[in-house]
This record gives C-alpha cells, sequence and structure tokens, in this order.
C-alpha cells in the first residue's frame, strides 16, 4: 500500500450525487457504471482538493445540482503513514463563491489544502492536448511545475495580474507613459520568475528521463518548451534585460494589436515521439494517448523524487484508445509509482489487469455497491 492515501471520500448534493460515500485501503478504487452515473463527478469532487478549479476547470457553484437551494461539500479521510486524518471542502450556502475548507473540523486557509495532497488527473477532454491551443497545453505544464515548485503559483498569479493591467492600458490608449514603464518592469520581473521555473522543470525532468526511463515505453520522449523568454534563459542564465528588450522592441506592435503579443503567458511545449522523431500532434490518437500517459506516470515518478507529499492519481475513462498491451503496461507502470488511483470506466473487464489490490465499486443512477 501507499505511505498516504484516501481511506474514505464522502459526498453531498454534488452534481447527480445527493449523498455519496465509500471507504476503502486499497491502492486502486475503480469506478464502474454506465454514462451518466456519475463517475466523473466523483473524481472531480476529489480534483476540488488541488489548487485551481478541478478537473472540469468550472466555478465551485456549478457543481450544484440544477433547481437545488442546497451547498454541495465533499469529505476526505486521509490515512497517512500511521496517522488519520479528515479535510473537506464545500460551499457555505447554494448563493456561495468561494469555498470554505477544514481539517479535522476546523477551518483553515483553502490554499493549505495543498500541504496535504498533490492531485494529478487525465480525463478523455485532455486526449487532444497535443492538438489543442497553447493555452491548454501551457496551463498542464503550469500544474506541473507547480507541484515540483509550490512558489510558481504565486510568481503565475503575479504575472497575469500585471499583463492584465498592461493589457487594459494599451487597449486604452493613450496611457500614462510613466504607469505603463512600471506595469512592464513588474511584468518582466514576474515573467522571468515564471519561465525559470519552467526552464528548470524542463532541464531536471529531461535529466531525470534520461537516468529512470519507464518500461512504459521503449525510447524516451523528448519535452520541449517553446517560447521567446524560455529558449533566451536557455542561452543567458539572467536574462531579464532580454525580456525587456523583447518588450522595448515589439512595443510598437503591442500598441497596434492592443495586446502584449510576447511573453511566458504565449509560450508552448511539444513532446516528440521517440520512435519516429515527430511532434506528437502528428501521431494516431492511439499514439498520442499513450505519450500522454507517459508523460504523467514519468512525471510523476519525478515529482516523488522531489517531495514526500500523499500523491492521488485520477484517471478517468483511461484505458479508451489504447490497445490490450498498451493497457497492460498502464496498469503495471502505475502500480509500480506506489501510489493510490482512481480509475473510471463503463464496464469492470476492462480493468482485470489493474491487480489484486484494488476495490471495485458499481455504479448506477440509483446507488453505488462495492463488488466483493
Amino acid at each position: 500500500m501507499p505511505n498516504a492515501y484516501i481511506n474514505s471520500l464522502t459526498l453531498t448534493n454534488f452534481r447527480n450525487l445527493s449523498r455519496f460515500e465509500i471507504t476503502s485501503n486499497a491502492q486502486n478504487i475503480v469506478l464502474h457504471g454506465p454514462n451518466g452515473a456519475g463517475k466523473t463527478n466523483v473524481l472531480e469532487a476529489v480534483s476540488f482538493f488541488a489548487p485551481g478549479r478541478g478537473l472540469r476547470r468550472v466555478a465551485a457553484s456549478e457543481a450544484i445540482p440544477f433547481g437545488s437551494s442546497s451547498p454541495w461539500g465533499t469529505h476526505l479521510g486521509i490515512t497517512e503513514d500511521e496517522e488519520e486524518y479528515e479535510l473537506s471542502t464545500g460551499l457555505l450556502s447554494a448563493h456561495s463563491t468561494a469555498r470554505t475548507s477544514n481539517k479535522n473540523g476546523v477551518k483553515i486557509p483553502q490554499r493549505e489544502l495543498w500541504d496535504y495532497l498533490n492531485i494529478f488527473w487525465l480525463t478523455p477532454a485532455q486526449d487532444g492536448l497535443f492538438l489543442s491551443s497553447p493555452s491548454e497545453r501551457r496551463t498542464f505544464l503550469d500544474r506541473m511545475v507547480y507541484y515540483t515548485a509550490p512558489h510558481y503559483l504565486d510568481a503565475l498569479k503575479h504575472y497575469e495580474k500585471a499583463l492584465k493591467e498592461r493589457n487594459h492600458l494599451l487597449k486604452n490608449q493613450p496611457y500614462d507613459a510613466a504607469w505603463f514603464s512600471n506595469i512592464t518592469k513588474v511584468l518582466t520581473q514576474y515573467g522571468m520568475d515564471v519561465a525559470k521555473e519552467r526552464v528548470n522543470f524542463v532541464t531536471q525532468f529531461a535529466k531525470f528521463n534520461q537516468q529512470y526511463p519507464t518500461p512504459f515505453l521503449e525510447g524516451q520522449p523528448a519535452l520541449q518548451l517553446i517560447g521567446h523568454v524560455e529558449e533566451k534563459l536557455m542561452e543567458v542564465p539572467d536574462a531579464v534585460s532580454a525580456f525587456e528588450e523583447l518588450l522595448q522592441h515589439h512595443r510598437n506592435e503591442h500598441n497596434h494589436a492592443k495586446t502584449t503579443l510576447h511573453g511566458p503567458h504565449r509560450s508552448d511545449f511539444y513532446l516528440t515521439h521517440p520512435r519516429y522523431g515527430t511532434a506528437a500532434k502528428y501521431c494516431s490518437t492511439g499514439e498520442q494517448k499513450v505519450l500522454l500517459c507517459w508523460l504523467v506516470i514519468q512525471f510523476i515518478r519525478f515529482l516523488q523524487t522531489q517531495t514526500n507529499k500523499c500523491t492521488i492519481l485520477l484517471l478517468d475513462d483511461i484505458v479508451s484508445h489504447l490497445d490490450v498491451n498498451h493497457r497492460s503496461k498502464l496498469f503495471n507502470a502505475v502500480n509500480s509509482l506506489h501510489i493510490q488511483t482512481w480509475y473510471t470506466g463503463t464496464e469492470s473487464d476492462i480493468f482485470q489487469g489493474v491487480g489484486d489490490n484494488a476495490d471495485y465499486f458499481s455504479l448506477d443512477k440509483r446507488k453505488t455497491r462495492h463488488i466483493e
């Protein structure tokens, strides 16, 4: 068993689940049932204990069932080594916009939840990650960076705030030149912090991949950053002036476009298939899914060298587009992580390779049943 895991989950008034409870000490939790039973909703409830807006990336109020006048709540029981504690989060009322969080019944800041759990997920919506917009890939990358450098989130938020203010000035010309200059300096400062952490993560991750390849995939895919600031940092360790010069050089272009066209908010990454040497976006649907699974598995292996925090992996309908061979390799690779993993699927038979240390729960639109 992992040294830390979720031993119980209770949901109240969460989407289509008016009341949902399960308890388990297993390494693998398998939720199976027909479409619409609420399997993904269970994973989403767990994902609200991670930074951000959950795996669907929506406001907390959207998890309230349509027409309901009651708030929702999620309660986790955690076992860590030999200690047990409880975490909860939810809305105080159906009209609330901000969540409240507790540990062992005592209110804590929402950010403190993140001190206890690292929660990572893969959903069908991410299957097209390599074909989607750069902003989707940046979000994916930023989550990986944050888990290895917790202060990164603060730098990213400060950067986005400065970017919003700079773009506001650009849209409302003429603007005060001194104010614009000050905002640009703040933007470059936090932009460099963001870029440095991204570069550091990708560099260290590449070294780890070379030293500790995973048997899930033959060869090692290459993860590469694309962005003016990040690429400059790889050449010059301290490139603050280079970012300032970049913004100054393109100032007229930004004025004309009325937005900031250069910076870490425009960066991207791509993954290269080790066999073909081509970017993942040119691979088949199945090969892209394999590469995405490799990226998550290898990231968690890397994360385990950086922190001892409890890690939970949520895999929603993960076996889609995977053949029997890769499905077996996936289960073996995930089991080797020694972390608790939550799976969902319509049929239980597809999870036969998960192993003996698993609890199966059958969901339908009326009840949840534990399968012995």
